[in-house]
């Protein structure tokens, strides 16, 4: 392993970042130019590669960010991008830059967390992590009344100043748990992963993404600079045959609203934690935009 060098200059070396979004294709079917393109690739976000004749050939990333939990702000950062091309697997490099970045970061931050799918969740308890099941959350839509029209389906493009501007204002409001660093991360979802279900409800002035998959309505973000009625939100939401609100992030308490939050194990984006006891934290659900 002597001949690989280990590099965080991903970004502004064309040969490697080309070679870093070929991987992150082939791996998890992502790419991160645009997102490069755009500027949104900052500072906060830190390859930790294996370099082999100028290509990446396995890879760690951190983000570091702040979250605030149950009203208590933690410094931390969190790992993804965990990549390795096949034909270099099994030498056992993603087990070495986790314990770089272990060893770089775990006396700095209050803890440090990462997402894994199911076919790797045995590997990260190796590290000391511990495996966290987040709520599910959840809305009868049958208690939304009062239903209106008015939400129009948008373009990134043509909206991507007002929304690279809202990112940077966001109310949080409404979140119980949310990243206070997700700018970055934010735009990523909005230019990229889902830049397809992009909403805007121009009487309130709020953008939104959400999905639907048959009777489910898929909420993964609300974006507004003021308090705008939860309740009044969801009215604009086409619900003529959706029977639940699935929210990707963890809601306050809503007036006039029953939400529904559950523990339940999700193998294929599981939380990891590593530096502070589930107790601490207590019962949490990180929002979708924050996974990096």
């Amino acid at each position: 392993m002597s001949h690989y060098q280990m590099s965080h200059n991903i970004k502004e070396i064309e040969q490697l970042r080309k070679s870093f979004n070929e991987l992150a294709m082939e791996t998890f079917g992502i790419s991160f130019e645009r997102w490069y393109e755009l500027g949104y690739w900052q500072e906060n976000y830190i390859p930790y590669a294996f370099i082999k004749d100028n290509e990446v050939i396995a890879n760690a990333s951190i983000t570091k960010s702040e979250l605030v939990i149950n009203e208590q702000q933690y410094q931390v950062i969190q790992i993804g991008t965990v990549m390795t091309k096949k034909e270099y697997q099994g030498q056992g490099l993603s087990r070495k830059l986790m314990e770089a970045i272990i060893e770089d970061y775990q006396q700095k931050v209050d803890f440090i967390y990462l997402f894994a799918n199911e076919t790797v969740l045995e590997f990260y308890p190796k590290f000391g992590f511990k495996r966290v099941d987040e709520l599910s959350v959840s809305i009868d839509a049958s208690q939304v009344k009062n239903r209106k029209i008015g939400i129009e389906i948008c373009d990134f493009q043509k909206q991507r100043e007002e929304l690279e501007n809202r990112v940077k204002r966001r109310s949080t409001n409404h979140l119980t748990t949310y990243d206070k660093e997700n700018v970055s991360l934010s735009l990523f979802y909005f230019s990229t992963v889902f830049s397809e279900c992009l909403y805007y409800i121009s009487e309130l002035d709020v953008f939104l993404t959400f999905e639907i998959e048959e009777k489910e309505l898929h909420l993964y973000d609300v974006l507004m600079t003021k308090d705008v009625s939860f309740q009044e939100i969801l009215s604009y939401l086409p619900l003529e045959v959706i029977e639940t609100i699935i929210c990707h992030f963890q809601l306050k308490e809503v007036e006039g609203l029953q939400k529904k939050e559950e523990i339940i194990p999700i193998d294929d984006d599981a939380l990891f934690i590593l530096g502070v006891e589930e107790s601490k934290l207590g019962e949490m659900k990180l929002p979708l935009f924050s996974h990096a």
